[in-house]
C-alpha cells in the first residue's frame, strides 16, 4: 500500500511574495510543517519583519 502524504520536514522551500498576506500564512504553513522557508519579496524591513514572525529555518531574499 503506497503513502498518501509524504511529509515535507526537512525540505527546502521557496515562497514568492512570502512576506505579507496569502505569502506569509502559506510559509508558516510550511515552518510549521517543518521544513527550511526562503521568503522573498520587494521590501526589505518586510521581508525581515516576516522571518521574524515565522521563526524556525526562514530568511529572506529580496526580489521584484
Amino acid at each position: 500500500m503506497s503513502k498518501m502524504f509524504n511529509s515535507l520536514e526537512g525540505r527546502s522551500v521557496l515562497v514568492t511574495g512570502g512576506t505579507k498576506g496569502i505569502g506569509l500564512g502559506i510559509a508558516k504553513v510550511f515552518v510549521e510543517a517543518g521544513c527550511k522557508v526562503v521568503v522573498s519579496g520587494r521590501d526589505e524591513a518586510t521581508g525581515a519583519a516576516a522571518v521574524a514572525t515565522l521563526g524556525g529555518e526562514t530568511s529572506y531574499v529580496k526580489g521584484d
